[in-house]
């Protein structure tokens, strides 16, 4: 496995965790606060491309500096 492809494979399982530990939050405030949920299905779908975008060009920001 290449570096590149090894990086990819750790920021997508990075983004997953990120994504299922930002719907845990936010169903344990709501439980606290006894408003009514938003969408958790819908908030994982729209989190986690964005939690992997943004690992890929955090390492895509640290690659180009280190040349």
């Amino acid at each position: 496995m290449s570096q590149t492809e090894n990086i990819f494979k750790k920021s997508l399982i990075s983004a997953i965790f990120s994504s299922v530990c930002l719907v845990i939050a936010v169903f344990l405030v709501y439980s606290f606060v006894k408003h009514p949920l938003p969408n958790l299905l819908l908030l994982s779908v729209v989190s986690f491309p964005c939690f992997h975008l943004a690992r890929i060009t955090r390492y895509k920001i640290q690659q180009n500096r280190g040349k």
